[in-house]
């Protein structure tokens, strides 16, 4: 009897869920379409979740990469930790080396690059060094290697007078360029090096003398038409020289008492021409001119006409009386004119038709 009980008891437990399923009929299934409509919201917000963050993040980074690279700052480490393209890994590398830091680690990539054009210059592979050539420098290494090369008798390189024109005229233009370290790369022989080393002084020492205003120095170390340009230009518009130890506004005065010392000079002299041009005040210009009617001489009187003089008759010739006719003197016969008349007359001649 209690066996059976228990057996009625666990069958009506049993059907009390199954009554309640079947009271409440199959179970709803959700529509396949807003399944798909809530997973969109979902990831589209999620997505839109993390673009803003990374939006955020991207602009806080540009903000402390921007503050690092401030010349107050300068903290060029920190500024290379927050770089992340080419182009600010470029910078900071530039902006590190403006800055005179001398322990500026290098790009890997620029180590690589230096690296493998060191290998082809010594390897002789000019081709791909050409390749790797970024500076002017580096192009002037590569010219070089190429020259001593053929110095050596290399077979490879058959146009070796070639190549030494172009390196001799790569040479010049860099000293014509004032491209000294080019030059100094391109430089082979020892005339070669010390003409580089005579003309950087040389236009090291024009440049001094330029900025010193010291014209006449200036012209004795300028060679080329350009450089002669360059001193006419600032010779022309430099300002004038001031005296050591004296303030432009001394120096100012001291121009003025110059010009005023000149402009009394040439009213002394009375060349009132050079003075107006000295003359800067409507008063000097009034005084100089005043000077000059007044040393102008006055015009000439009028001229009074002079009646022409009246013709005189001319005196009648005085008659004087005929004078007497002088008899001739008779002439002397000579011995030569006595010998004349006594010799006999010749004979006439025959004429025709006798015998």
């Amino acid at each position: 009897a209690v066996a059976g009980g228990a057996a009625t008891g666990a069958a009506e437990a049993a059907s009390g869920p199954a009554k309640e399923e079947a009271a409440a009929g199959p179970p709803t299934v959700p529509k396949p379409a807003m399944v798909e409509d809530e997973a969109a919201v979902k990831l589209q917000s999620s997505f839109r979740g993390l673009k803003t963050r990374d939006s955020r993040q991207e602009a806080a980074r540009l903000q402390w990469f921007n503050y690092y690279m401030q010349p107050e700052v300068a903290d060029w480490d920190e500024a290379e930790k927050m770089a992340v393209t080419d182009g600010e890994l470029a910078a900071v590398a530039a902006a590190r080396a403006a800055a005179g830091d001398k322990a500026a680690p290098e790009h890997p990539e620029e180590q690589r690059r230096l690296q493998w054009f060191k290998h082809y210059l010594t390897s002789w592979k000019f081709a791909e060094a050409d390749e790797l050539v970024a500076t002017k420098e580096e192009k002037a290494q590569v010219v070089k290697a190429k020259a001593m090369a053929a110095s050596q008798c290399c077979s490879c390189l058959p146009n070796k007078g070639e190549i030494e024109r172009d390196r001799q005229s790569k040479f010049m233009i860099a000293i014509k360029s004032y491209e000294w370290d080019v030059a100094e790369i391109l430089a082979m022989a020892p005339d070669e090096v010390q003409d580089v080393a005579h003309s950087r002084m040389r236009y090291s020492q024009l440049k001094e003398a330029i900025g010193r205003r010291d014209f006449a120095l200036a012209r004795q170390y300028m060679i080329t038409k350009d450089e002669q340009e360059m001193v006419h230009m600032a010779e022309s518009t430099a300002p004038p020289p001031k005296t050591d130890g004296m303030s432009d506004a001394d120096a100012a005065l001291k121009e003025e008492l110059r010009r005023v010392e000149w402009l009394k000079y040439y009213q002394g002299l009375a060349q009132y021409d050079k003075a107006l041009e000295l003359a800067v005040t409507p008063a000097e210009v009034a005084e100089i001119k005043e000077m000059q009617a007044k040393a102008m001489p006055p015009p000439p009187a009028a001229a009074v006409p002079v009646p022409e003089p009246v013709a005189k008759p001319a005196p009648e010739p005085e008659l004087k009386p005929y004078p007497e006719p002088v008899p001739e003197p008779v002439p002397t016969p000579t011995a030569a004119a006595a010998d004349t008349a006594a010799a006999p007359a010749p004979e006439a001649p025959p004429t025709e038709g006798k015998a």
